[in-house]
């Protein structure tokens, strides 16, 4: 009762004996029409199905006998003696024309006794003229239908085809055939679909052993019987002769009231099954219940007015929340919670109102962090309707993409710079290569004319050739000729054999290419020999390693670089904690990588060596 609300409390207290009273009556007037309808409806249903159960039998009764006396006519007998040649085929048909309209069958079939096929009257199916591929089915149909008399069915591309068969004998009593006659399925349609008694939603139908219709759903006309499956408790009742309740599910699932019983049909294990839906059986109890349930809303009604004059206490407390309600609408919060000391609607408004002022505090806290530059700030709206929470945060997305856009633009003069840049290691490279080294060499030339002094010349000429190499390999360093001239292969395995020359690393070089891979972009091959050049530096001077692995990948969709190190490593979560920046060598690294649109990795640790691994798109 605490977490009733007050006028619920009071309005209970008013309808208790009223309702209880109400429900009681109903409660017993509703059950027994509802029993004494369900029972007559079932016995109707029993009725129907009763005689449809019976006009079955006959029928298949009647086609059995007709089949035995049909197997009885000379013509037969002459069809399974006589030689195929001496047949006159459109008397036959004639002959067996007027057997059809006299028997009512739908196909007529004569076999030999090795059960191939003499003769089909209208090709209402296709028999197979060997009958290896089904002689099981037909072998135990026809053994069935021959030693008992029975009907038999067989599943011929998903349809139930219904046979009566009976021996062709010949005047000694011999077996020269087997007759077998397709029975029409329309009489027990006819029988079954008739809705006498049944109301609109009434249906009668059979099932056969595998839970399968043999006759035509009225709910779903379009489906074959062979494709509706009615695994029921009807069903399943009626092959056990046991009956739990009339009122099942169908096998569309709906609540119906259900009669059935097994077909006595030797041969057909077959189940008659009548139902109609419990929702229109029961329509003159449903109209009563809805008559009551509009005499007992009345009384509700008028319980609840009486009650409604007795809740005018209740607008003292709304006046309490009122003077919080107008504070809030001057931007004043409360210095303390709203105290919440009942479970009613009063008590919820308060719960409420405090989620409201939080909500207010959170807002203008994600303001605040958004003047202050933090855009990775969360913030959840009130709800879908909070237009201001939702204006922040399309503030924020519009900053976010003002600050992206600053992003990009600054990637692009970082990328104008690595151009300036490269432009100028080669025009300074060009300048020591063709300025400063032609100089030198010409002073090589002129010091080895000179006479006199041979050791102070031997020794300036050392300095001056050391001086020509140094001049040589920053050229080479500052822009490779050969990474111009013969792409990045040549000028990374150029860059490893020097390596190998001037350090103790051994340096294993690898550079693999698909044959659909296209060639490299001079942006392209720059970008990953500064890179390489840049990491084989790192390893040489900070690694401490022995070996320096270098492997190249071009595939059709991307390029690869990986360049790894025994090394001694180092710890770069803890470098990172250190440090508010990257390295300008792996700063640069990284930078020309997401120039390229690429992706950038280092994989390190203490005493594990380092890699690194560089991927863009060709």
């Amino acid at each position: 009762m605490k977490n009733l609300s007050i006028f619920q409390k009071l309005l209970f207290s008013h309808l208790f004996i009223g309702i209880c009273t109400l429900l009681l009556v109903a409660y017993l007037f509703y059950h027994s029409s509802k029993d004494a309808l369900i029972e007559r409806t079932v016995a109707q249903l029993s009725s129907i199905n009763h005689l449809k159960k019976i006009y079955i039998e006959d029928y298949f009764e009647g086609m059995q006998q007709s089949t035995q006396l049909l197997a009885r006519n000379s013509p037969l007998l002459e069809l399974t003696v006589a030689p195929q040649a001496s047949r006159d085929t459109a008397a036959t048909n004639r002959m067996f024309s007027l057997l059809q309209q006299e028997f009512a069958y739908q196909d007529l079939i004569l076999l030999d006794t090795s059960l191939h096929l003499l003769y089909q009257q209208t090709q209402s199916f296709q028999f197979p003229a060997d009958t290896s591929a089904k002689f099981t089915e037909i072998r135990q149909l026809v053994t069935n239908t021959l030693a008992n008399s029975h009907p038999g069915e067989i599943l011929v591309d998903g349809e139930y085809l219904l046979f009566t068969s009976a021996p062709v004998k010949n005047a000694s009593g011999q077996t020269t055939g087997i007759l077998l006659m397709r029975l029409p399925d329309g009489p027990m349609e006819y029988v079954l679909h008739l809705r006498d008694g049944i109301g609109q939603t009434g249906e009668s139908y059979v099932v056969g052993a595998d839970f399968r219709m043999r006759s035509h759903s009225r709910f779903f006309p379009e489906a074959a019987p062979h494709d509706m499956e009615v695994r029921t408790l009807a069903t399943q009742n009626a092959f056990t002769n046991q009956t739990t309740d009339h009122i099942l599910a169908d096998y569309r699932g709906v609540p119906v009231l259900s009669a059935y019983q097994p077909l006595q049909i030797p041969g057909l294990p077959w189940v008659i099954i009548s139902e109609i839906d419990l929702e229109e059986a029961m329509q003159p109890v449903f109209r009563m219940r809805t008559i009551m349930v509009g005499i007992g809303l009345g009384v509700c009604v008028v319980i609840a007015l009486l009650t409604w004059f007795v809740s005018v206490p209740l607008s003292a407390r709304i006046r309490e929340l009122r003077q919080v309600v107008l504070q809030l609408s001057r931007g004043i919060w409360p210095k303390e919670p709203l105290i919440i000391t009942s479970k009613d609607e009063i008590g919820q408004m308060k719960g409420a109102m405090n989620q409201l002022i939080l909500g207010l505090q959170r807002t203008a806290a994600f303001a605040s962090e958004i003047g202050n530059g933090q855009l990775a700030s969360t913030y959840e709206p009130l709800s879908n309707e909070d237009y201001m929470g939702n204006a922040l945060l399309q503030m924020r997305e519009k900053l976010q993409s003002s600050q992206q856009r600053e992003l990009i633009l600054n990637r692009q003069r970082t990328s104008a710079l690595l151009e300036g840049e490269e432009n100028e290691r080669r025009r300074i490279s060009r300048e020591l290569h063709d300025g400063i080294g032609q100089l030198l060499t010409a002073i090589q030339f002129k010091l080895n004319t000179l006479d006199g002094q041979e050791k102070v010349r031997s020794e300036i000429k050392a300095i001056l050739e050391e001086t020509i190499v140094e001049v040589r390999r920053i050229s080479h360093n500052l822009m490779p000729s050969v990474l111009q001239d013969f792409g990045l292969e040549a000028a990374l395995k150029s860059l490893c054999t020097r390596t190998a020359q001037a350090s103790r690393l051994k340096v294993n070089f690898s550079f693999d290419t698909h044959p659909d891979s296209p060639p490299l972009s001079q942006e392209v091959s720059i970008s990953l020999y500064r890179i390489t050049q840049e990491s084989i530096h790192n390893a040489v001077k900070y690694a401490q390693a022995t070996q320096l692995d270098i492997i190249v990948d071009c595939e059709p969709d991307q390029v690869q670089l990986r360049i790894r190190d025994n090394g001694i490593g180092f710890d770069w979560e803890a470098y990172q904690q250190r440090t508010t920046h990257e390295t300008h060598g792996i700063g640069n690294m990284r930078e020309r990588t997401y120039l390229l649109g690429g992706t950038f990795g280092l994989n390190t640790r203490a005493g594990a060596g380092t890699t690194i691994t560089v991927s863009v798109p060709q």
